[in-house]
């Protein structure tokens, strides 16, 4: 579900509405509540969002939603959210803000590469992840050496080769072009968590 803050014009009234919209009676009140707000003001500006995607607000903080298609885009976006897991919801916030994002359209294209990213779990700052990246096998060091390792240099070459953002459960990063390491180690983490369930 999400809930969008909304304010009519510049300095008008402020509504809360909820999305998405199932029901026929749901349907009616998004449609009156929008015709109402629309009646008095030419804008009707999201001022704000509450949803499972902690960040999700500020992306969507400034549109108007009695521009065309907004409303059906931002119902498509919480239909979208409603099947997306705890963990989903986690790697999207990253996702957004790892992407450059201007509007609506931009974070329902978004909802559909969920499997193009991965987290690497409990990293979020450069020094975490040149650890991850020395620990899994992708930034291969000399046992003698290893006390030597800045892992911080590590994680900052990554982040800039790689892109990415973290999120509350490690860093968000394009799957494409990672070390087969980090994969590997990805994917046998996720098998130890699944065979443990």
């Amino acid at each position: 579900m999400v809930t969008l803050f909304l304010r009519q014009g510049e300095n008008g009234k402020q509504v809360l509405l909820s999305f998405p919209a199932t029901t026929p009676a749901e349907k009616a009140d998004v449609a009156a509540t929008m015709e109402s707000l629309k009646s008095m003001s030419k804008t009707v500006t999201i001022q704000g969002a509450a949803s499972e995607v902690m960040n999700l607000g500020l992306y969507l903080n400034g549109v108007d939603l009695a521009a065309e298609g907004e409303v059906e885009r931002i119902d498509q976006l919480a239909k979208r959210l409603e099947h997306m897991s705890e963990v989903d919801c986690d790697k999207f916030a990253g996702m957004l803000d790892a992407n450059s994002i201007s509007g609506t359209k931009d974070i329902l294209q978004l909802t559909g590469r969920l499997d193009d990213y991965v987290i690497l779990p409990g990293c979020g700052s450069a020094h975490s992840i040149g650890r991850y990246l020395v620990g899994c096998g992708a930034f291969p060091v000399p046992e003698k050496l290893i006390g030597y390792i800045n892992y911080e240099a590590v994680g900052i070459e990554f982040c800039d080769a790689h892109g990415g953002a973290a999120c509350s459960r490690g860093f968000v990063v394009r799957k494409e072009g990672l070390p087969k390491a980090v994969l590997d180690d990805l994917h046998t983490s996720k098998q130890t968590y699944e065979m443990t369930l």
